[in-house]
């Protein structure tokens, strides 16, 4: 919906992906090391609420989904920003959109596997982020290397045709690269 609204003004696409990786990476961090500084405080604080009452539970709710709200919004954004890249360099893009899809669902999956079952038992919850970080990071900069060999400075979005300076399937494979080398969900939701 939003992504959506917002995706269509969008210039330049593979620059938008590229903030949004930073985003994921940088806010997923942040919420993965606050949490534990949080916890103590918040405990205080509601320490004298029931343990099983429907306030806490509302507020526990409501805290998690103010903590999760902006990596999640980018990581919902990231797919529609591609889509609307990949439609500028090959306007039949359907077998490639259903390309990416998978290679980023299986990147998700991968990742949450690897998070879960080897990550966090070698780095811990906050190191397994920093790695996590480090993969948004990575996949920024491969796209935004990407958005430079295809993005004239000051030019306007270029029409798909003979004026592509690089062929439509290479660029489609750049994009289903840097979604599933570098999926964002690298690692567990992060929790104390």
């Amino acid at each position: 919906g939003v992504a959506a609204a917002w995706d269509a003004r969008l210039r330049r696409p593979l620059r938008a992906y590229a903030a949004l990786e930073v985003g994921v990476g940088l806010t997923g961090l942040g919420v993965a090391w606050l949490l534990p500084v949080l916890a103590p405080l918040l405990s205080r604080l509601l320490g004298d609420l029931a343990p099983g009452g429907a306030l806490l539970a509302t507020l526990r709710f409501g805290g998690s989904l103010l903590l999760l709200l902006v990596p999640a919004g980018c990581m919902g954004a990231t797919l529609p920003v591609l889509t609307r890249a990949l439609g500028r360099v090959e306007p039949n893009f359907g077998r490639a959109l259903g390309w990416l899809y998978g290679w980023n669902t299986l990147g998700a999956m991968a990742g949450a596997l690897l998070g879960e079952t080897v990550l966090v038992g070698r780095l811990g919850v906050r190191g397994t982020a920093l790695f996590a970080c480090a993969l948004d990071l990575c996949a920024a900069a491969a796209v935004l290397w990407l958005a430079r060999r295809q993005e004239v400075p000051g030019a306007p979005p270029r029409a798909t045709g003979p004026s592509v300076p690089q062929p439509p399937r290479a660029a489609a494979a750049g994009l289903l690269l840097a979604t599933a080398a570098w999926s964002r969900d690298a690692g567990p939701p992060p929790y104390p």
